[in-house]
């Protein structure tokens, strides 16, 4: 049996809203990542945009290790954006700590949010090749199944980055030749 299959799990409520998570959520009270939420979201008006349409896209139904999948995305991504803020050694412009927040994002979502969800009882998948968002498809679906997606990392990170980025971030990232390192994700080989 797949041990990733094993780490996720899925929660379906009967809430009519996407909950995105709140910075209370996501800093968990750590001064460092508080500092970096704030500073994030007074650099990038889109920052708020990101993190709705990552939530809409994912869910926070999909746990990984029983935490929401959403939920350790972004705070990797918040993580990789405090440790560049606390670096003294060099100044870094807004678009190299945005590429390090996004390729935080992106590292932890190739592994937490590769994810098929099945409806077992009607025999229809959603997986991020869907037009629709898991946030609408799973309506009026209560027996679902969850398991890993079969797709190339990179695939993966690229139809990510098509669907959730927004275009300011993009506009940004491409001025400065960061796409290709965020949809690595790798920061220095650390995630």
């Amino acid at each position: 049996m797949n041990e990733r299959k094993n780490k996720w799990s899925i929660v379906v409520t009967n809430t009519h809203y996407v909950k995105t998570p709140e910075k209370d959520e996501l800093c968990c009270g750590n001064q460092d990542l508080i500092d970096a939420y704030d500073h994030l979201h007074i650099q990038w008006i889109g920052a708020d945009e990101f993190i709705r349409r990552f939530s809409h896209l994912f869910t926070d139904y999909v746990r990984y290790e029983d935490v929401p999948a959403v939920t350790t995305v972004l705070q990797n991504g918040l993580v990789a954006y405090a440790e560049m803020l606390q670096k003294t050694d060099k100044h870094y412009y807004p678009h190299e700590r945005l590429k390090n927040f996004l390729v935080g994002c992106f590292a932890r979502a190739k592994n937490v949010c590769r994810f098929v969800v099945i409806d077992k009882a009607e025999g229809e998948k959603w997986s991020l090749f869907h037009e629709m968002p898991l946030s609408l498809w799973r309506f009026n679906r209560t027996d679902l199944d969850i398991q890993e997606f079969d797709i190339d990392q990179d695939d993966f990170a690229e139809l990510l980055y098509k669907k959730v980025v927004p275009e300011n971030m993009k506009l940004a990232m491409r001025r400065f030749k960061h796409e290709a390192a965020i949809m690595a994700g790798d920061l220095d080989g650390r995630h």
